[in-house]
């Protein structure tokens, strides 16, 4: 079943938008879990997902009310709809401002694997860390970029207010 709204937006669309970030997490729990030992595996792969979750909806809550696609079918990601149920709109002129002080939120779960990893590296090589490494910079840092761009970005009313896609 596809259901789309009038400018395109879909469950396939929120699908394949939402996927690599998920991936990411995923990912970095993994590289997290293979990196430590003991207890510490569990314990910190167990945050790093708790943590996705959390910037996740972080988001969702002081981002998207600020959004032109707040509770629309529009929003590529879905998450414009869901902070309509969470939080009145806030002023659309502020979005530019709020992504930026938001955004250092998400940061960490794109760069606490790869440090974690690497230094894991450094100690005790490991091909699958490495390859889990490699994958996860793939996802985070070629693949979502993209898809975001292509795909949420090119069709998004507010991307020209939106410092992601460099303006």
């Amino acid at each position: 079943m596809n259901r789309s709204s009038k400018n395109g937006s879909s469950i396939m669309g929120t699908l394949i938008h939402n996927i690599p970030y998920a991936g990411t997490i995923f990912l970095g729990a993994v590289i997290i879990f293979i990196s430590l030992e003991g207890v510490y595996r569990w314990l910190f792969s167990g945050l790093f997902i708790v943590y996705g979750i959390f910037s996740t909806l972080w988001f969702i809550l002081f981002l998207c009310a600020y959004c032109h696609s707040y509770g629309s079918a529009g929003c590529q990601s879905g998450f414009g709809r869901l902070s309509a149920k969470l939080r009145k709109r806030g002023d659309g002129s502020l979005f530019r401002k709020k992504f930026k002080r938001h955004m250092p939120v998400v940061i960490p779960s794109w760069v606490v694997p790869v440090i974690v990893g690497i230094v894991s590296l450094a100690y005790e090589f490991s091909l699958l860390k490495l390859i889990l490494i490699g994958a996860f910079v793939l996802i985070s840092f070629v693949l979502l970029p993209l898809i975001s761009k292509k795909r949420g970005c090119s069709s998004c009313p507010q991307r020209d207010d939106c410092p992601w896609m460099g303006k």
